[in-house]
C-alpha cells in the first residue's frame, strides 16, 4: 500500500473522525485479515465508505465523485468492453476535452490506465468514488455481473440499508430493541415499543447472511469463525444527528442466527476501576473475573451496590471477547454488554435457566433467590460451564454463603464450584481447604460459620 493511501488513517484522526485507539484497531484488523486500512476502518464501522474516498482523494489530490447511473453517458459506457470496466469497477463519466473522465475506486496501475485509454481512444482522468457505488451503478448500465456471487453486492447493500434506516426509524420512534429473525422464508424485523412488538418489515430471508456480516462488522469482530457462539457488544453509533448506544447481539438460532439491538438508555456501567476500591482489591477482583468457571458469591445488605459490584465484574474483560449472560429482571436496568433472555410466564426457574444457558455463556449474572430470578441450586450447577456472578442478598459473604449451602442438594458441587466470597466494599476471600471439607462433610451452619469467620483472608 502506498504511503499517500497509509495517511488515510492520519487524516481520518487529525480530522477528528477517529480516534488513535480506534485506527490502532484498524490496523490490527488490516494485519490479521489481510486487507487494506481502508476496508478495515469501514469493516470496524469506524468511517463510511464514501468518507473513506473522501479522505483518499485530499491525500492523492484527487477528485472525489458520487455516481449514480441515471447521470452517465449509457453511449460513453457502451465504448468500453464490459470485462474491462467490471475487472477494475471503472465507471466511464462524460468527455472533457480530450479526456474521458473514468471514476474507480483506487488510482489505476499503469496497466489499467492504458487498458482504458485504449478502450477511450485517448487520454483518461481519473476520479475517486466508492466502489459499492460504482458497482451498483455497473449492475444498473449493464446488467448483473454473471462472475459475481449471485445478488452479493445487491444484497449487501439491502442489509445496509436495512440495519441502518431500521435502526434510525426505532431511535426516531423511541423504540427501546429492534428484532431481526428469520420467521419461515422471511427475514421479519420488529421492534419493541413499550409492552409490544411492531413489525416494521418483512424481506427475504437471503438478506440474513449479509445482514449478520454487517452486524459482526459493526461489534468489530467481522471474521468470527464460530456461527454457534452469541457475539455481544456494545456500540456507540451517531445516526440521524443523534448519539446513541446500541448493545448488539448477534446469536445462534435454529434457522441460523438473529440479530438484537438494544438501544442502550444510559452510559454503560462503572468498570471496576470506577468504583474508588483500594489496589489490593481491585487486583483480587480483577483475578476473579478472569476466571473461566465456578462460582463467585458477592454479597450485601445494600442491593443496588452489591448488583453492580456484579457487573462490574461480568464488564471487566472486553465484552466481544466474553459472551455475557445477564438474568437480573426488572425492575432493574439492563446492563449493556449483555444478553437477557426473558422468561416467559408460567416457565419454571430451572427450565428459564436451561434455557438461557444454551446461549453457551462465557460469564452468567444473575440475583440469587430472587422471585423472578433463578435458584442458587441452578447457579451452583451452571458454574460447571461458566463464570457464575451471583448477587446475593445477605448481610454479608459468610451468611450468603450458609443460604447457598442450605439451598443445594449437594454440598460437594458447592465446595467444588465455589471460587470466592465478595463484601460489597470489594473485600474478596478465598474458600478455604477447611471450608470446602466442612461443605464436602455436609457440616451444619453453625461449623460452616465459624470456620468461614475463623478462616477468612481478606484482600
Amino acid at each position: 500500500m502506498s504511503a499517500a493511501l497509509d495517511g488515510v488513517g492520519p487524516r481520518a484522526v487529525a480530522a477528528g473522525l477517529i480516534t488513535e485507539d480506534e485506527l490502532a484497531a484498524a490496523e490490527r484488523t488490516r494485519a490479521d485479515r489481510g486487507v487494506s486500512l481502508d476496508d478495515a476502518l469501514v469493516e470496524l464501522n469506524l468511517l463510511t465508505e464514501d468518507q473513506v474516498v473522501g479522505l483518499r482523494g485530499a491525500a492523492l489530490d484527487l477528485p472525489v465523485v458520487f455516481p449514480y447511473a441515471r447521470t452517465c453517458d449509457r453511449h460513453l459506457v457502451a465504448a468500453f468492453p464490459v470485462d474491462l470496466l467490471r475487472r477494475h469497477d471503472a465507471l466511464p463519466l462524460a468527455r472533457d476535452g480530450e479526456h474521458v473522465v473514468v471514476a474507480l475506486p483506487t488510482p489505476p496501475t499503469a496497466e489499467a490506465r492504458a487498458a482504458l485509454e485504449r478502450a477511450a481512444g485517448g487520454p483518461v482522468r481519473v476520479a475517486l468514488a466508492g466502489r459499492h457505488r460504482l458497482r451498483r451503478a455497473l449492475a444498473e448500465l449493464l446488467g448483473s455481473d454473471p462472475a459475481q456471487a449471485p445478488g452479493d453486492e445487491s444484497i449487501d447493500s439491502a442489509a445496509l440499508r436495512l440495519l441502518y434506516g431500521q435502526l434510525a426509524r426505532a431511535m426516531e420512534a423511541r423504540a427501546d430493541e429492534l428484532r431481526f429473525d428469520v420467521i419461515g422464508d422471511e427475514l421479519v424485523v420488529r421492534a419493541r415499543l413499550g409492552d409490544g412488538l411492531v413489525l416494521c418489515t418483512r424481506e427475504p430471508a437471503t438478506v440474513l447472511p449479509a445482514l449478520l456480516a454487517r452486524a459482526r462488522s459493526l461489534l468489530g469482530a467481522p471474521g468470527v469463525s464460530d456461527a454457534d457462539r452469541p457475539l455481544i457488544g456494545v456500540v456507540p453509533v451517531h445516526l440521524g444527528g443523534r448519539d446513541a448506544l446500541f448493545e448488539v447481539s448477534v446469536l445462534p438460532a435454529r434457522t441460523g442466527s438473529s440479530v438484537l439491538v438494544r438501544v442502550v438508555p444510559s452510559p454503560a456501567p462503572a468498570r471496576l476501576e470506577d468504583l474508588g476500591l483500594p489496589a489490593p482489591r481491585l487486583e483480587a477482583l480483577r483475578r476473579l473475573s478472569s476466571l473461566r468457571r465456578g462460582l463467585v458469591l458477592v454479597a450485601g445488605s445494600d442491593g443496588a451496590r452489591v448488583r453492580a459490584l456484579a457487573w462490574a465484574l461480568a464488564a471487566a474483560e472486553d465484552p466481544l471477547d466474553r459472551a455475557v449472560l445477564c438474568l437480573v429482571q426488572e425492575p432493574h436496568r439492563a446492563e449493556p454488554s449483555s444478553q437477557h433472555v426473558d422468561r416467559s410466564p408460567g416457565l419454571d426457574r430451572d427450565a428459564w435457566l436451561r434455557d438461557a444457558l444454551r446461549h453457551r455463556p462465557d460469564v452468567l449474572v444473575a440475583e440469587a433467590e430472587h422471585p423472578d430470578g433463578p435458584p442458587l441450586r441452578s447457579l451452583v450447577r451452571a458454574a460447571r460451564t461458566a463464570l457464575v456472578l451471583a448477587a446475593v442478598d445477605a448481610p454479608d459473604e459468610v451468611e450468603a454463603l450458609i443460604l447457598t449451602a442450605e439451598r443445594v442438594a449437594r454440598p460437594a458441587l458447592l465446595a467444588r464450584a465455589l471460587a470466592g466470597l465478595v463484601l460489597e466494599d470489594g473485600r474478596v476471600t478465598a474458600p478455604s481447604p477447611a471450608l470446602r471439607d466442612a461443605l464436602e462433610r455436609r457440616a451444619l451452619p453453625a461449623e460452616l460459620r465459624a470456620i468461614a469467620r475463623g478462616e477468612r483472608t481478606w484482600t
